[in-house]
């Protein structure tokens, strides 16, 4: 049975949020226990006589306080006669928003000791700097909205200040320490999603140079692919054991769209991006040489079959596509350094990507010859002026047929474009761009990594705000994945810091 005190308490929170589910989950997370009954709530605000003199005050304070923006302190001190209960810790009675805002009291340089207050706080700082004790009531009863909350706040000082090895003040990093580690302890089955003891693999054939990508080649392969920056290729089992390696010819000249070789200076060609096409059983490689090379692995040694090569800018990224139905029809698409967008249509997938005059070696086929001598495989279609600049990650949504393409243009940092040109493109714009991205589809949720440290959920058809924002990063993320079978969304940031969202 609830007290008087209690049904008050459900009473104010009605009026203010005007949702009895609200009030029912708000009354379960404060006092540990099933509400009387949701009907009873609203029948409770008109019949219960001993809410006279609050439902009075309640009707006197609308107009004036809670209009003014602190409907909070209002609800507070609506109901002094009701003592805080010491024996609910403060950790308990935090909800999401009252995280949110005690959060921003640690960046606040009128809470900050002179010593900090004077260093300049910008507004994407994530390690914050030090809150003495009394700096930390003030915060605490600036979220709660009332001074009744001293003793509670003072205590939770303290267990930070003794679980992180402090003494005279804390951080923000030691507050959500101290608060995942109540967490465990209060709900046991909760395990991390990674398992803590890593094991590090080492790649001697990438001869101390970075990898470009692994990907994974599907059952009866069951392999992994590990391809260095330099064109150094591994064949790996599913524990990362080596089986074979080999190198891959990667051009140097930089060749211009007639075939000549340019007289520019240049640079060793590295490779930029992998991606596996598996109607066909080849893997493309694409490389700062303004090339594209294609390995057979149908047999148990790769062979390289066909190299692209004179395509008008440096390919950077790559998404591929086919149909599993027939196999009759399949999609490589491009995201080069100019911004542009370029499909590659293969006709006859299982038959031959391009036209083939010699059985023996390397068919090279220069970019410009596709439309006189390849047209019978291969259509191509060029989407100029997508980004002002490099793209980085582009993937492609066979079901509404839509490219999905992202940059640092502060302009159009991410772009969602129909491959008919049938609807206006969605454009979202972020000051520093977007350095990274990831889409699932079965969830319909956009997931973005930025060089301001943060994290952004989105409804990809919604560019005018992110659904949610997920600090935690201390450098720019430069990878975000969604696990759709494990329901994560792995972040992965400059500083080698993985982070794992449930």
């Amino acid at each position: 049975m609830a007290t008087v005190q209690e049904k008050a308490r459900c009473n104010v929170w009605l009026v203010e949020t005007k949702s009895v589910t609200v009030v029912l989950r708000d009354y379960r997370r404060q006092y540990r226990k099933e509400v009387w009954g949701s009907s009873d709530v609203k029948m409770n605000l008109l019949d219960l006589p001993e809410l006279t003199g609050v439902k009075s005050r309640l009707r006197s304070s609308s107009n004036s306080t809670w209009a003014s923006g602190s409907s909070r302190q209002s609800r507070s001190s609506l109901l002094e006669d009701d003592g805080v209960d010491e024996n609910i810790p403060l950790e308990a009675r935090f909800e999401p928003r009252h995280l949110y805002r005690l959060r921003a009291c640690f960046f606040d340089p009128s809470l900050l000791p002179k010593t900090s207050a004077n260093r300049r706080i910008t507004r994407h700082q994530t390690r914050s700097p030090p809150l003495p004790l009394e700096s930390f009531v003030l915060a605490v009863n600036r979220v709660m909205g009332s001074k009744r909350y001293q003793k509670t706040a003072m205590c939770f000082f303290h267990q930070v200040g003794e679980f992180s090895g402090r003494e005279n003040f804390i951080t923000w990093e030691d507050v959500l320490n101290y608060l995942q580690q109540r967490m465990k302890k209060a709900e046991p089955w909760l395990k991390p999603p990674l398992s803590t003891n890593h094991e590090y693999k080492y790649f001697p054939h990438t001869r101390k140079e970075h990898v470009a990508k692994i990907i994974r080649i599907p059952p009866p392969s069951n392999v992994y692919i590990v391809v260095g920056k330099l064109g150094n290729v591994g064949i790996t089992e599913q524990n990362l054991r080596l089986q074979n390696q080999y190198d891959l010819d990667i051009e140097d000249r930089l060749i211009t769209t007639d075939g000549a070789a340019s007289s520019k200076r240049f640079t060793p060609a590295s490779v930029t991006d992998v991606v596996y096409m598996g109607s066909s059983k080849f893997f493309a490689v694409s490389t700062t040489g303004s090339c594209i090379h294609f390995i057979d692995i149908s047999a148990s040694t790769h062979v390289e079959v066909f190299r692209l090569y004179g395509l008008p800018q440096v390919p950077l990224c790559m998404d591929y596509w086919f149909r599993k139905e027939d196999n009759a029809e399949a999609r490589l698409l491009t995201g080069s350094e100019n911004g542009s967008v370029t499909i590659f249509l293969f006709l006859q997938p299982m038959t031959s990507l391009f036209y083939r005059q010699n059985m023996e070696g390397v068919e090279r086929v220069l970019f410009s010859d596709l439309d006189k001598y390849h047209r019978k495989y291969v259509n191509i279609r060029v989407f100029e002026g997508v980004h002002k600049t490099s793209i980085y990650r582009l993937i492609y949504t066979a079901e509404n047929e839509k490219i999905i393409t992202c940059s640092q243009d502060s302009q159009r940092s991410l772009v969602v474009q129909d491959v008919w040109n049938k609807n206006k493109p969605y454009i979202f714009s972020l000051f520093k761009g977007v350095r990274c991205f990831d889409y699932t589809r079965r969830l319909g949720v956009l997931a973005t990594g930025s060089p301001d440290f943060l994290v952004r959920l989105w409804n990809p058809y919604v560019s005018s705000r992110a659904t949610a924002i997920l600090k935690g990063h201390v450098t720019a993320v430069i990878d975000v994945r969604f696990h759709e079978s494990m329901d994560f969304l792995f972040s992965y940031s400059r500083d080698a810091d993985l982070r794992v969202l449930p």
